[in-house]
């Protein structure tokens, strides 16, 4: 050990500290930008839906009745229509986003009967970037996910 590196040494756990920074960082780019290349190749990772909104305000008794519906979702798959009354088995489902291929399990009122339903959460319909084209996006997205990558390395 040289006097040089003697002298160095009191310095190096603030070097320390910094590369274990700069690796949290690069994880966290890596982890975002995981999500962003799913989505850019036409893929919800992390959340699904059920295709429905129920109205909270007009809710009696735990049963809502179906505010908003998109046609190809999963409640209109098994004849949900815009207006009927549903009550989730659990309340929080009509407030959480579910994850794709999650069954949940809902009651359907139809005149005075109530019949039960489950449905499986689909994976979210993707909303494009409008701005530019989606290949353009994956490559900025592969671009940053790799410099992230490599700046992990480097520090």
């Amino acid at each position: 050990m040289t006097a040089d590196t003697k002298a160095r040494e009191p310095g190096r756990p603030w070097l320390r500290a910094l590369q274990i920074l700069g690796l949290i960082l690069g994880l966290f780019i890596l982890v975002s930008n995981v999500e962003l290349i799913a989505g850019d190749l036409g893929h919800d990772l992390f959340r699904g839906s059920i295709g429905a909104l129920v109205d909270a305000d007009k809710a009696v008794d735990g049963a809502a009745p179906v505010a908003r519906i998109d046609p190809n979702g999963a409640l209109a798959k098994v004849g949900v229509k815009l207006g009927d009354v549903i009550r989730f088995d659990h309340p929080m489902d009509s407030y959480r986003t579910p994850r794709p291929g999650e069954l949940i399990g809902f009651s359907r009122q139809s005149g005075a009967q109530w019949t039960h339903q489950t449905v499986r959460a689909e994976a979210r319909p993707l909303r494009r970037r409008p701005d530019q084209a989606a290949g353009a996006w994956l490559v900025y997205d592969l671009a940053t996910f790799f410099a992230g990558l490599i700046g992990m390395f480097i520090i």
